[in-house]
């Protein structure tokens, strides 16, 4: 009971759960204004971690990042949502691991599951999954360019674009 309760009091202070009094913990819903909050951290923070991926990436991490983005074309293809979700997920963890930034990384882990939540949302603007998939194409490209500048503005342009989506929702 008391790792289950401490599990809890944790992600009640991500802010992830609610405690309610003798009734338990709930899911924790996000406002529109919070939404656009993380949007708005995400903007800060991620086209950092690309800057800086861009600036040491190898060929191998290329390759991961392409393997992601593999696994997230299957499952568009297959109407997989989770799995397009998942998959986005964790090419964006693998930027920052790329990056070597682990304190800023470790910043976008913290609120990544938010980030989660409301990728499932922002996927039913997207007539065609597929579309939302050949977007990390173009942050792939960008990395791959060894240009920090290109993959730090594509990266903004990706999540202004994601940002845009979750508005008209």
């Amino acid at each position: 009971r008391a790792p289950v309760r401490e599990a809890l009091r944790q992600l009640e202070f991500e802010g992830l759960v609610t405690g309610r009094p003798r009734r338990g913990y709930v899911v924790r819903e996000l406002s529109p204004a919070e939404l656009m909050e993380i949007y708005d951290l995400r903007v800060l923070v991620e086209p950092v971690l690309a800057r800086a991926a861009a600036a040491r990436i190898s060929d191998d991490e290329l390759q991961r990042l392409h393997a992601i983005v593999g696994r997230m074309r299957r499952a568009a293809r297959e109407d997989r949502r989770m799995d397009v979700v998942l998959g986005d997920r964790e090419f964006h963890a693998e930027i920052g691991r790329i990056s070597h930034r682990s304190l800023t990384a470790q910043i976008f882990e913290h609120f990544s599951e938010h980030v989660r939540r409301f990728t499932e949302l922002m996927m039913t603007s997207y007539t065609n999954l597929e579309f939302m998939v050949d977007e990390h194409d173009v942050l792939i490209e960008a990395l791959a360019s060894g240009d920090p500048e290109r993959a730090a503005r594509e990266m903004q342009a990706h999540l202004e674009d994601a940002r845009q989506r979750l508005t008209v929702i």
